[in-house]
């Protein structure tokens, strides 16, 4: 990776460059080493905050993977990253193929980050053109991932412990994961996989061809659904769908309420419901109390599935939805 004296990057593909961006230990940002024989221009040394760094290249995938530092993928009209680092802290940039990798590293002592743990006020914000770049991945330890105002084709999110906000991007696969913390989208346009081990879940209006949410421990709402195929899986937690547009959609849950809103009449949706414990009720009729099989056809060709274990089914049916 080659740094111009205005900062840019220009980068190629199939082969394999590596940069450094770290914290000295005056608090300033500079440009600490390259290798694989690239020649260096000048060393860049700038103030900690704000600093704003060209990524422009012929790569169509980004990969970030973070530590502690809080993550903002946002639109903008140029390629850019935007850091803030504090002492002991390192932003590694890699181009491989058709692959930017930018890594956050901690290089402080061990005993350090024992101490220092969750403590840093690390950032990284990337800026992109919309539409200028096919897949991106991100990941974090203990850090916010917030994404917005992007078209992609893939998007794949892993976080440990902190949230995840999407807003305003639309593509092809999204998969989102999280073990210990809440993840929130709206206006999303994508078939969509979100996992949840302990957080609550908040979708507003998302659409695609696909829905499967699995939740472990939390609350899974969402609220103007519009999926061809919607699953919805939760161990300990409520589930309640409103304005939901579907064709089919399957529920399961081990210990909660489910409560479900749909567009269209009664008439139009086949039903296949078992609940172990608790009540079912469909548009105004309860169907049954406590152990409940239900299976009736209208020959309409949507269907509702659920199995329940513990906990109440409610169905309502909206009619037409307007817009």
């Amino acid at each position: 990776m080659k740094y111009n004296r205005e900062g840019g990057v220009f980068m190629r593909s199939r082969m394999v460059r590596r940069c450094l961006i770290s914290a000295a230990a005056s608090g300033m940002l500079l440009l600490a080493g390259c290798n694989g024989g690239m020649e260096m221009t000048e060393g860049l040394s700038v103030g900690a905050e704000h600093e704003v760094y060209d990524i422009s290249g012929d790569y169509s995938r980004l990969d970030i993977q973070a530590e502690l530092a809080d993550v903002t993928v946002q639109s903008g009209s140029t390629a850019s990253m935007e850091v803030r680092l504090e002492d002991g802290y390192e932003i590694e940039q890699t181009v491989e193929d058709d692959t930017l990798y930018l890594t956050e590293m901690d290089r402080k002592p061990f005993w350090r980050r024992i101490i220092h743990f969750r403590s840093a006020q690390n950032s990284i914000v990337i800026t992109l053109p919309h539409d200028v770049i096919e897949d991106l991945a991100v990941s974090s330890d203990v850090a916010d991932i917030s994404i917005s105002g992007q078209k992609l084709h893939s998007l794949s999110v892993k976080q440990s412990s902190a949230d995840v906000f999407l807003s305003d991007c639309e593509g092809e696969d999204f998969q989102i994961e999280n073990a210990n913390g809440n993840i929130q989208l709206k206006n999303v346009a994508a078939s969509l996989r979100a996992e949840l081990q302990n957080g609550d879940l908040e979708i507003l209006n998302g659409s695609g061809d696909s829905l499967h949410i699995s939740n472990q421990n939390g609350k899974a709402e969402a609220s103007g659904a519009d999926y061809t195929q919607i699953d919805a899986a939760s161990a300990n937690g409520d589930i309640n769908l409103q304005k939901v547009q579907t064709d089919s959609i399957t529920l399961s849950n081990k210990n909660g309420n489910v409560s479900l809103e749909l567009a269209g009449e009664q008439a139009l949706f086949d039903y296949d419901i078992t609940n172990h414990n608790g009540k079912v009720m469909i548009g105004e009729n309860t169907v049954g109390t406590f152990h409940t099989e239900f299976k009736f056809s209208n020959d309409a060709g949507k269907q509702i599935t659920a199995d329940l274990n513990n906990g109440d089914l409610t169905v309502t049916f909206l009619g037409e939805l307007q817009e």
